[in-house]
């Protein structure tokens, strides 16, 4: 399963499960210091 940014898009790699043609959303370190900056979010 295919990982992107939800804000800019960029690709963020790969997670397990899921087919190849799925893909799930995350935020990538520059869009969160942009668009959230100062908070921490879990990994």
């Amino acid at each position: 399963m295919k990982i992107e940014c939800a804000w800019c898009k960029r690709d963020m790699g790969e997670k397990e499960g899921g087919t190849d043609d799925q893909v799930t959303h995350g935020i990538c370190p520059e869009c969160q210091e942009k668009h959230f900056p100062g908070v921490v979010i879990p990994t």
